[in-house]
């Protein structure tokens, strides 16, 4: 008689990462070798997301946060600057003059929803050969703009004064 199970593989893998075995003997003898190769995965899964390369995790960190930074005052830098009329090219070519690039992918579609939110009035241009949409800060825009100024400043001081205090951070 021939031990067919002798030739065949012990266990394998299906294309889901599933170990499929191919007798029911050999589950119990290979289950401690095979619990401490998921344990060790696991591990090494586990280990490398918290850890992962510590410089590329501390700049993709590093750089999503910026990001959030940037987003959360987005709105104050382009409602400061459509105190008077406004098309989205000369706003991006503006803010990149003042060392605040904006994507115009990221602009137009906060100035539809600043005008959506009745913060801006838009018109168009139809006079040259390529008509424009021109945009300035609404009456309530205004308001609100010198409300989120402020409210800037002051957030500013408070951070200012948070990150100065005995943290060992003036020199940073």
């Amino acid at each position: 008689m021939i031990n067919l199970d002798y030739h065949r593989k012990p266990f394998s893998l299906n294309r889901n990462g599933i170990i499929i075995f191919s007798t029911i003997s050999y589950i119990s003898k290979y289950y401690k070798i095979i619990n401490k190769i998921i344990l060790t995965i696991m591990y090494d899964v586990q280990y490398n997301e918290i850890r992962g390369d510590e410089m590329d995790s501390m700049e993709n960190i590093i750089n999503t946060l910026t990001v959030e930074l940037k987003r959360g005052s987005l709105v104050l830098i382009v409602l400061s600057q459509l105190r008077e009329n406004e098309y989205g090219y000369s706003l991006v070519q503006k803010l990149e003059e003042k060392n605040v690039p904006i994507e115009a992918g990221t602009l137009y579609p906060l100035l539809r929803r600043l005008e959506k939110q009745n913060l801006l009035i838009s018109e168009w241009d139809t006079s040259e050969s390529r008509p424009r949409k021109f945009y300035k800060l609404s009456n309530l825009g205004e308001e609100v703009f010198v409300r989120l100024k402020n409210e800037w400043i002051s957030l500013s001081k408070q951070l200012d004064t948070v990150l100065k205090e005995n943290n060992g951070y003036e020199n940073d």
